[in-house]
């Protein structure tokens, strides 16, 4: 099985947008799925936990911790990437894995 962060850096990569379940971190309570143009994978300023940073679809920037994400689909759909996000350390990731050959179902 392809873990969440190689699924997340093969779509950054590829283009592709990803179908995401996740919860609000705030209230834990407030579920939500949206589609996600993935432009990199970061890490937060609050401590250091691993998060993933993508552009949502029509409402603007969201950051995404990977603790908050339930479920992941990667979809066919393919997006325009934000001219200004640097993907050097994402595309390395990304030929070290040799996701390009990875297959997802």
């Amino acid at each position: 099985m392809v873990s969440l962060v190689d699924i997340w850096i093969k779509a950054a990569v590829e283009r592709r947008i990803l179908i995401v379940d996740y919860f609000d971190k705030e209230t834990k309570t407030a579920f939500f799925q949206e589609e996600i143009e993935p432009h990199y994978i970061g890490f937060s300023q609050n401590g250091g936990k691993r998060s993933l940073f993508g552009a949502l679809r029509n409402k603007g920037l969201i950051v995404l911790e990977t603790n908050s994400i339930l479920r992941y689909t990667l979809s066919n759909n393919t997006f325009t990437p934000v001219e200004h996000v640097k993907m050097r350390r994402t595309e390395m990731i990304y030929d070290k894995k040799v996701l390009k050959y990875k297959k997802i179902a």
